[in-house]
């Protein structure tokens, strides 16, 4: 894995897992979006566009008169560019860097991005700078500790104990969800609208998001010494097994959607 900030890799395979990714929470993004371009547009930036879906659902409103994606993933920017979306751009920058850009935006969005950081708090003040005075912040983040199984299912629930400490180890918050709103008002962001959703996973389709997720962090995993390569093949196999089973349900990481505004 070249991106040290990112748990779940950059090889072809991510490709299908953003795929699935998008499947799953796209819906619950765009019905959040949706409120705020009823009342806001203008210039967007999209923080961690990935392949760009949601930057393309983004620039087909009416009122949005431009759409900026930004992520640190070459792979995942190539098959967004290669779209030709209206009204969009595409550019390699890290949220770090947002000072760099010429621009301020009416709105800027990120969904799973701050989770993957060790300072949160200085990319939040970076989107706080990089408004317009009254600008909104919609977040979309995670909870990974609310994640269950049942019946129970060793391992898809192993595999979430291995997420949490690999969270944990390279510094960062895999329940980001749950802390925040506090830091984005210390930065000086007045909450507005604060929504909770978590998908429940029952289809082979759906719970094989979960498996890709496991075989694209397997190398970090092992190289954090979480689990030897035994363990982690013998609980990639049983993973593999048990996302035929659609009797059961897995609780995909809560999203925690935020609508936050720059004074």
């Amino acid at each position: 894995m070249t991106n040290k900030n990112y748990l779940f890799g950059e090889q072809d395979s991510e490709t299908k897992r953003l795929d699935l990714l998008n499947a799953v929470y796209n819906p619950w993004s765009k019905n959040f979006l949706a409120d705020v371009l009823e009342k806001t547009g203008g210039k967007i930036l999209e923080v961690g566009c990935g392949q760009g879906s949601m930057s393309q659902w983004l620039a087909e409103h009416d009122n949005v008169d431009s759409v900026l994606g930004l992520d640190i993933d070459k792979l995942a920017l190539k098959t967004a560019a290669e779209k030709n979306i209206p009204k969009t751009e595409f550019e390699l920058f890290s949220v770090y860097d947002l000072n760099q850009l010429r621009d301020q935006f009416d709105i800027i969005y990120q969904r799973f991005v701050l989770i993957h950081l060790t300072n949160p708090a200085a990319a939040l003040k970076a989107i706080y700078n990089q408004l317009k005075p009254g600008g909104i912040f919609v977040c979309d983040t995670g909870i990974h500790s609310h994640c269950f199984s049942d019946p129970k299912t060793d391992s898809y629930d192993n595999f979430i104990k291995l997420v949490l400490q690999m969270f944990a180890s390279q510094g960062k918050d895999a329940d980001l969800g749950k802390t925040i709103a506090s830091t984005a008002s210390k930065i000086g962001f007045i909450k507005e609208h604060i929504q909770l959703q978590q998908p429940l996973l029952r289809r082979k389709t759906e719970k094989n998001l979960m498996y890709l997720s496991l075989k694209n962090a397997q190398p970090l995993f092992e190289q954090e010494g979480l689990a030897t390569a035994d363990e982690l093949n013998s609980l990639n196999q049983c993973m593999l097994k048990d996302i035929e089973n659609e009797d059961s349900i897995w609780a995909a990481p809560t999203l925690c959607q935020f609508v936050f505004r720059k004074i």
